[in-house]
């Protein structure tokens, strides 16, 4: 947002939030006194649980709606591989064609219009194909498996569709999960039912949790569950997404210091103002050089 003072533009933050500390369990710094956007009611924050299968049924059927999601995956990114290169066949010819390719009438901007996109790979069409790949009779095992769970599987291959489209020459193209290199997890994407330290899995029933929850009595939104560890000794990991209200979340004081993930490649304040983080390798690398020559000397 832009204001003039004296002929002078003033810059000022579009949303007047400052530093967002972490991933899910961040902290944000308060609203600056010049920011003239409202702040939000509630925030997102999320929680890491350890969950309990409670027997080792429990977590092999854990293990498997995981690995219908992957199956539901690698069959449909497959088939939006054999549909664009049936596309390409058929289409790309005509589009180079003179007429159409360089054409400024109406009939050629809706050739190109209509060719050019190519098959839909967005959340909504491979949900349709999705229900159908549930009906196939030759699998019929994938409706042993909660719905909603396995289908939310596809919004991630349509995400990742749609930042290909977007930069394909910084991001990759959606690719095939194999079991062995896989972490098996899945999302429970709405209807969330949690009571006290119990988490509820579409048709696998109520599961322990345990660990330090500070958003307890919150709303739950999604929640994404993981294994960890290996085959023979998994853990199994919750990670819940709370809506907690803003005053509930605790806010860092107006001066002192202020800490920063080493992780993280840059930070940006509530002015729009972006730090980049010193790159110590280098630095690193001087100084074990110049103490191998120190040693050498000795």
């Amino acid at each position: 947002m832009r204001r003039r003072h004296n002929g002078v533009h003033k810059c000022e933050s579009p949303t007047g939030i400052g530093l967002s500390i972490g991933h899910g369990t961040g902290t944000s710094m308060p609203n600056s006194p010049d920011s003239t956007t409202q702040a939000p009611d509630t925030v997102h924050r999320t929680v890491r649980l350890r969950l309990f299968p409670g027997d080792a049924a429990t977590g092999i059927l854990l293990t498997a709606i995981a690995g219908a999601c992957r199956y539901v995956w690698n069959h449909m990114l497959a088939d939006c591989e054999w549909r664009y290169a049936r596309w390409k066949e058929m289409h790309v010819p005509a589009l180079n064609w003179p007429e159409v390719h360089a054409g400024k009438t109406a009939w050629a901007k809706a050739v190109r219009k209509r060719m050019r996109p190519g098959p839909s790979t967005s959340f909504f069409t491979l949900v349709q194909r999705f229900t159908e790949l549930r009906n196939d009779p030759d699998r019929a095992w994938l409706k042993a498996y909660p719905y909603k769970v396995v289908r939310y599987s596809l919004k991630y291959l349509a995400d990742a569709y749609a930042r290909y489209k977007a930069d394909p020459v910084n991001e990759g193209k959606p690719r095939f999960k194999a079991r062995h290199c896989t972490v098996p997890a899945f999302t429970i994407p709405e209807a969330v039912r949690m009571d006290g330290n119990r988490l509820y899995m579409p048709k696998v029933g109520w599961l322990r949790l345990a660990g330090s929850d500070p958003y307890a009595g919150c709303k739950p939104l999604t929640v994404r569950v993981r294994m960890e560890g290996t085959e023979q000794h998994p853990k199994w990991y919750a990670h819940v997404c709370y809506e907690v209200p803003a005053e509930q979340v605790k806010q860092p004081a107006a001066d002192g210091a202020l800490g920063l993930d080493r992780n993280v490649g840059q930070a940006t304040d509530s002015e729009g103002t972006v730090y980049a983080m010193p790159d110590t390798d280098k630095l690193d690398a001087q100084i074990a050089r110049k103490q191998r020559g120190l040693s050498r000397k000795q």
